[in-house]
């Protein structure tokens, strides 16, 4: 074999081996590439399911949140129904009787309103009859506004109209009072 023929020879021997590395470092790359893009989904898919988890959380923490508050307020609808009646009965109670048997009824009516009472406290209704209290827009409405007396301080309840009522914390109605200015 002649030399050139061996130069030759060994030039395409060097072309195969370059060609053949470069597609082996491709192959490597196209690899490292997808290896790459996995890990990526992989951690989305992580992320995505640390949110979902925490979304469940949240959802379980409001449903719980929820149930308590339907059974703390439970009885605001009949309560809510019930006042105006309640109403009605202290009205019947204030008017002054002259007969024995007058007083009979109002003390029948008394006991009524008595048991009314009784409900409502055994479910956690608040009664707010704040004469004499400073005035708080959160418990109280103030339809009348009245001149400061001597001795009394402007903001105090003069007089209330209708007591207000409080459930848990929520109220029912707020007490209707003139105020002091």
């Amino acid at each position: 074999m002649s030399d050139n023929e061996k130069d030759m020879i060994q030039d395409e021997i060097q072309e195969e081996t370059t060609e053949n590395s470069e597609s082996s470092q491709e192959n490597i790359e196209s690899e490292a590439d997808y290896i790459n893009e996995l890990e990526e989904k992989t951690e989305e898919l992580e992320d995505k399911n640390i949110r979902l988890q925490a979304e469940i959380q949240n959802l379980q923490r409001r449903n719980r949140k929820n149930k308590e508050d339907s059974a703390k307020f439970r009885s605001q609808q009949l309560a809510e129904s019930l006042i105006p009646a309640i109403d009605n009965l202290e009205r019947v109670l204030s008017v002054e009787v002259q007969t024995e048997e007058g007083e009979n009824i109002q003390k029948g009516i008394d006991m009524v309103l008595s048991s009314f009472y009784q409900a409502f406290e055994s479910e956690s209704i608040e009664v707010i009859d704040p004469a004499g209290e400073v005035f708080d827009p959160n418990v109280h409405e103030a339809v009348n506004m009245l001149p400061a007396e001597e001795g009394k301080e402007s903001g105090t309840v003069a007089q209330v109209f209708s007591k207000g009522y409080v459930l848990n914390g929520r109220t029912l109605r707020a007490a209707q009072v003139a105020i002091y200015q």
